[in-house]
């Protein structure tokens, strides 16, 4: 069996079991209208985290309260309060990769603190420093936290249409990147996506499993220039997907949710408005790595690591040791980088979990050469 046509079948299987697996137990229940700002918000907050909750969608006019993310965290024990200004390892980015780091390097007895936007209320670090063997994090509110080591797990942020209408409307019917938690409340609905990649083709497909319609927008004039044969193949032959090339979103309609699309056809220079319950963008992200300072080697925003760090040369960053770096780790010793944000990384889901583990090995790796280096060794009396 081909692997594309072995990844088909695994895809079917997995999609299937999944809609027969509803949780069994949910930590909450959340009750809003399907197109809410506010529900939606909070419902992928839940899905992003693996938060069993119940949705139940409502016909009233106002029923869902939102609540912050450092609300929810707080409801279920948890602390957003930026009580350590000192620990083994810092985990920036709470995504598959960071929360994957953090687990493990709790197992471990690894003393560690995880930062992100949607955790800890907008205090993601927003700025790294060196000082001699201590890496310094500094954050959004003006805190700081020293730390002996540092797992970047940022992840990367979407391309933007830059569409004014459709930018007011993100969470209340337009989404960018995959339909996550959304995907439910899409039945039997008209829904459209932007993008020739990969990635908009397995939302397309994962849409189609509800929507009533699905319609791929493409600036291009083929899909075959940036995505895969057998995903185009799944296109074709799934009867609730049309794909509208040489097609672009030039502006949005509604007032507190999408209801419509005005699209313009490059091909024969014709526009049209059409009805439109949810747009999903996915035309490709940059990586969130501007926080960073220059000591850390990049190319094209993506982090160098391992063996693509230069240690020679007149380069401005190289590497200050006599050893190599350490897989994962960048050009400042002490850090590592994982999955999305890393220069040549796979990004998927599921190579992003083994980053998140193998950057915790590594910096366990690293603390123990810096305790060893630490040892002072005295002659037997």
């Amino acid at each position: 069996m081909l692997e594309q046509d072995l990844y088909r079948v695994l895809s079917e299987f997995l999609a299937e079991w999944a809609k027969d697996q509803e949780a069994g137990f949910e930590l909450f229940h959340v009750i809003g209208q399907l197109q809410d700002r506010s529900t939606n918000e909070l419902r992928e907050l839940l899905t992003r985290f693996n938060v069993p909750f119940l949705f139940s969608p409502s016909t009233a006019s106002r029923v869902a309260t939102y609540s912050r993310s450092p609300q929810i965290i707080e409801a279920v024990g948890g602390s957003v309060d930026n009580d350590v200004d000192a620990c083994d390892v810092v985990i920036v980015g709470a995504g598959a990769a960071g929360l994957t780091a953090a687990v493990y390097a709790a197992s471990e007895g690894i003393q560690t603190v995880v930062l992100a936007e949607t955790v800890s209320g907008g205090q993601a670090g927003n700025g790294l420093e060196c000082r001699g063997t201590v890496r310094v994090v500094h954050l959004a509110d003006a805190h700081q936290i020293a730390a002996k080591a540092v797992i970047v797990a940022t992840g990367i942020a979407w391309r933007r249409l830059r569409v004014p209408r459709l930018e007011a409307l993100v969470g209340s019917g337009v989404f960018y990147g995959a339909a996550g938690s959304e995907t439910r409340a899409m039945e039997g609905r008209d829904v459209f996506v932007v993008g020739a990649g990969n990635s908009a083709g397995q939302t397309a497909l994962h849409l189609a499993r509800y929507a009533g319609q699905v319609t791929m927008l493409v600036r291009g004039d083929s899909l075959a220039l940036s995505m895969s044969d057998y995903l185009i193949r799944e296109i074709e032959a799934t009867s609730n997907i049309s794909v509208c090339l040489h097609t672009e979103v030039t502006d949005g309609h509604g007032e507190d949710r999408l209801d419509a699309l005005t699209l313009h056809d490059g091909l024969h220079d014709r526009t049209e408005q059409v009805p439109a319950a949810a747009l999903f963008v996915l035309i490709g992200g940059e990586p969130h790595t501007q926080w960073l300072p220059e000591a850390i080697q990049r190319e094209r925003g993506y982090i160098l690591t391992g063996g693509d760090v230069v240690r020679d040369g007149a380069h401005p960053s190289r590497w200050p040791l006599d050893r190599a770096p350490l897989p994962l780790e960048t050009s400042m010793p002490g850090v590592f980088a994982a999955v999305d944000a890393r220069y040549r990384s796979i990004k998927r889901v599921a190579s992003a979990v083994g980053d998140g583990a193998t950057a915790v090995r590594l910096a366990h790796e690293y603390l123990a050469g810096e305790r060893a280096d630490e040892l002072v060794l005295t002659p037997e009396g």
